[in-house]
């Protein structure tokens, strides 16, 4: 009940969230509320662009709000950039409300499955979180106005109060289902099929497809006509009683004859088992031959459903339903909205209640019904018409079906220079016409799911331009035949030419041109600094350049298909040497931020010395030397008393802002001299406003350190720094708001210790709350760091530069798993990476050690030490060993000592 009464609040908020428009004229004007509306408008706003959305409902979110429950995508890794943020966002919120290891968090399937209150919920905040993104719902498009061929200003109106309002822009965005702005501007369009001679394509045009065995069937024609793929609603239903809204009537206009070809479909057996199926394309095996499989029903949190209307029964009535919505007046689009709800009403009420089925069939139909806490609104019902196509603009470049699949068969699709999104998912129509007189297969018009021919494909910015009109940029009803359209129709493609679209208005308005002319190179340098895939790449490792958001990171026979599920107690053991450097178990101290170097003929190893438990008052640094990394001297402080926060001030040992702590940060060996790095900052949280990263030189007569000063001020690092193909320095840094601002780089340390330049990694602060970042280089020169995700996915997350650190791709979840830990790794002298980590996302036991040819996907992983927990790695090699420091429950510091050689001395069960 409370959750329903909380989801019941946030959606009137929703709806009362319209913003206050800007006292400044918008920038950029985005039409249409739609997923990708919304990318285009938070896209541009976060380039500090004013934007007004305008939505003719009253929430946003179009069909991904309105009753879809799962992003339809079949190739994971080719949708990135704003759309992965969402859907990381969706999976948190799941482990946030519910736990780690609740059902809805498994039910959402990484974020990619959700109920529609959730994704209203969490594209409302996106919006809201860009101060320059206006929001008007309830506002319908009346007229555009054009002076010499360019869009320069639309009117709305109130759908409530038929108040009139004009706004003028710079750019403006159709992300419409229908095309409505580009049409109102006089943009050329298309409405229907082409024909298959117009493109040559092979599945044009008025088909009969049969979708089990993938052939061309008789009756087809190829001839070109105004007709359009059904439209539908898409339901959200709830297996839960209390939860449930059951209908207690048909609607108004019922008419069970419009469901009576079902019944010829059960006896025909075409709502049996299909010959083949895959996972999330609503298949319920417990639906299988029964009238129920006039529903595709697919599980979501909270005992919910994402419910489609089957096409595949010859009894499907919608089809030829939508004639004249497109281009009919607000009062036409009403009426076939209200038929279309009914049709789905009513088709509910029969498989629920008529005699005439079956009472076991009607049983399991009754175990579904409108949820109370979805579109409370609205009768619980979807607000949005599933509008799987519409008008298709006419622009400088036509997406057909050979842009998708080649030959067809093992061709690879076309490449475009203007590459600025990548599609993927299988081209997939809904049939076009109701049954005809010797229909006994399958629906005209119905192209079910070419997955056999369907490859991942560039999309180029040409479709989003209108051929003659300026000033409009057209992400969503963009220029594609008929067959194009459906494979590019999917949200998470729409949601990445809608980021793509707002980089684009931004750019325009930047450089002062039309949208057809911005530079595409630098739109492109945006966008995959923004993480948005743009090669269709079939690489299976990833590439900083060809694939930057692949999540291959662990690949090898002996991994199974859930990385979560390695046993890792039972990994092959490495052979070590393991020693103590220091313990405070008994004093009830604090030793962690472990690290290591090799120095003037010896080992070195320093870390954060404090009271009571991690990083308090009066915390310092200390180190310790050995001539071979397991004999160690007695430790020394390295650092001073923090500033009044030694053992005699009254805020020893707490958490406050009147107290101050050294954080141990890593040796840096530069000119010839050995430098200690440690922070300094108030120890109230992590991390003060004071925070300052020094350095202190070591003095190699008696073995003291002087403080060199402040390097940087505001920073933190993670490890120290290492020299980048540049010849300068590279280190990472968190200021200290960094969870709201980010992880940066720091690139120089050349003309002196504290010249620096700070570069941002774009979305360590939105897709995941990044934590404790670590580099290094691959073997082509580029860079790649790795990120624990505090907001615990328990998976590495991933990003790469291609220019010496200056820009990073947006951060991506990788396979390889994590304990939210810290994590250290180094390339070795024979080429080859090690990664020493917690890779056990249940606790920090044990530490495993990863072996990578490439940098890139590692397919070997070994035990180190466990039985305890075990964190802070760090490692080194010297002399034919790798040495790997530790903290044992941040009360130790240890140290193994590994020859490189039985690297070589451990198999992972299962490989070969």
């Amino acid at each position: 009940m409370l959750r329903r009464q909380l989801l019941f609040l946030a959606t009137l908020i929703c709806l009362l969230s319209t913003t206050t428009l800007h006292a400044a004229k918008p920038d950029v004007v985005v039409i249409g509320g739609t997923p990708g509306g919304i990318t285009a408008a938070i896209a541009a706003g976060r380039a500090g662009r004013n934007v007004t959305l305008v939505e003719y409902h009253d929430h946003v979110g179009g069909m991904m709000t309105g009753g879809l429950g799962k992003s339809d995508i079949e190739h994971r890794e080719m949708v990135g950039g704003i759309f992965t943020e969402y859907i990381a966002r969706v999976r948190e919120h799941y482990i946030r409300t519910y736990g780690r290891d609740h059902e809805n968090v498994k039910k959402c399937r990484d974020g990619y499955y959700y109920e529609p209150s959730v994704a209203e919920a969490v594209l409302e905040k996106m919006l809201r979180e860009v101060p320059t993104i206006t929001v008007l719902k309830g506002w319908r498009l009346k007229s555009a106005t054009v002076t010499n061929n360019r869009l320069v200003a639309v009117e709305i109106v109130n759908r409530k109060s038929d108040e009139l309002r004009t706004l003028e822009a710079k750019v403006f965005i159709d992300s419409t289902y229908e095309g409505d702005l580009y049409a109102a501007a006089g943009a050329k369009f298309r409405i229907g099929r082409e024909s298959r001679e117009e493109f040559n394509e092979p599945h044009a045009g008025v088909i009969y497809f049969d979708y089990q065995n993938k052939t061309i069937l008789p009756g087809t024609t190829g001839a070109a006509d105004d007709r359009l793929p059904a439209y539908t609603y898409r339901l959200c239903l709830t297996t839960d009683p209390e939860n449930a809204h059951p209908l207690t009537e048909p609607p108004a206009d019922y008419d069970r004859a419009n469901y009576l070809g079902y019944f010829d479909d059960l006896k025909a057996g075409r709502l049996d088992a299909p010959k083949s199926y895959k996972p999330g394309r609503g298949y319920n095996p417990a639906h299988f031959g029964t009238l129920v499989r006039a529903l595709s029903v697919t599980e979501i949190p909270n005992n919910k459903s994402d419910v489609n209307i089957n096409p595949r029964p010859l009894g499907f009535p919608f089809p030829e339903e939508n004639a004249g919505y497109v281009e009919g007046d607000d009062e036409t689009r009403q009426r076939i909205r209200a038929r279309h709800r009914n049709l789905a009403l009513g088709l509910l009420w029969f498989l629920q209640n008529d005699d005439e089925v079956p009472a076991a069939h009607r049983k399991l139909a009754n175990q579904l019904h409108l949820a109370k806490d979805e579109f409370a609104d609205n009768g619980h019902f979807p607000f949005q018409l599933y509008v799987r196509e519409a008008r298709r603009l006419i622009g400088e470049y036509t997406l057909t079906e050979h842009d998708i699949t080649g030959d067809g068969q093992d061709n690879t699709p076309r490449h475009h220079d203007d590459s600025i999104a990548v599609g993927e998912f299988p081209i997939d129509s809904f049939p076009c016409r109701k049954r005809q007189p010797g229909d006994t297969i399958v629906l005209e018009g119905y192209l079910g799911m070419l997955d056999h021919i369907t490859r991942p494909y560039e999309i180029p910015y040409r479709i989003m331009i209108p051929q003659t009109i300026d000033g409009l940029i057209v992400p969503v009803a963009a220029s594609t035949t008929h067959v194009g359209f459906s494979s590019i129709r999917m949200e998470p493609t729409w949601m990445a030419l809608g980021q793509a679209a707002g980089a684009a208005a931004d750019l325009a308005v930047e450089k002062n041109v039309a949208p057809r002319a911005v530079p595409v190179e630098q739109l492109q340098d945006r966008l995959a600094q923004q993480g948005q895939v743009l090669r269709h790449t079939t690489a299976t490792a990833p590439h900083p350049k060809d694939n930057p958001l692949s999540p291959v990171m662990l690949k090898a026979d002996w991994v199974p298909d859930d990385p979560h599920t390695i046993d890792f107690a039972k990994l092959p053991r490495i052979k070590s040497q393991h020693t103590v450097v220091n313990d405070v178990r008994k004093s009830k101290g604090v030793n962690q931020h472990n690290y290591l170097v090799h120095h003037g003929g010896k080992y070195w190893a320093m870390w954060s010395d404090g009271p009571g438990v991690e990083d308090r008052v009066g915390q310092r640094v200390k180190f310790a030397t050995s001539p071979d990394g397991l004999t160690w001297s007695e430790p020394k402080f390295l650092t001073p008393i923090p500033p009044n926060s030694g053992p005699d001030s009254e805020h020893y040992n707490t958490r406050t802002t009147k107290g101050w702590r050294w954080i141990s940060r890593g040796f840096w060996q530069r000119d010839g001299e050995l430098l200690a790095l440690a922070s300094l900052d108030e120890a109230a949280g992590f991390f003060g406003p004071g925070l300052e990263l020094h350095a202190f030189r070591l003095n190699p007569d008696d073995e003291t350190w002087e403080d060199q000063g402040v390097m940087y001020d505001n920073a933190i690092n993670n490890f120290p720094p290492q020299k980048i193909p540049t010849g300068q320095w590279m280190m990472s840094r968190r200021p200290y708001n960094y969870k709201k601002a980010g992880v940066q780089f720091l690139v120089g340390g050349v003309k002196g210790i504290d010249q620096w330049e700070s570069f941002p990694v774009l979305g360590s602060s939105s897709e995941l709350s990044a934590e404790e970042p670590f580099w290094w280089q691959l073997p082509d020169g580029n860079l790649m760091a790795l990120f624990r995700d505090n907001r615990r996915s328990g998976f590495l997350y991933r990003s790469f530069s291609v220019d010496n650190g200056r820009t990073w791709s947006r951060p991506t979840k990788t396979d390889f798993p994590d304990a939210t830990s810290k994590i250290n790794g180094l390339r070795l002298k024979d080429g080859r990476y090690v990664l020493v980590s917690n890779a056990n996302p249940k606790k920090r036991d044990p530490l495993v050690l990863s072996i990578s040819d490439d940098g890139l996907v590692f397919n070997r992983m070994g035990y180190l030490i466990g039985g305890r927990r075990i964190d802070y790695p760090h490692v080194i090699e010297q002399d034919g060993h790798l040495l790997v420091a530790f903290s044992g429950g941040k009360q130790s510091v240890e140290v193994l000592k590994i020859r490189l050689a039985d690297l070589d001395g451990f198999v992972n069960e299962g490989e070969e």
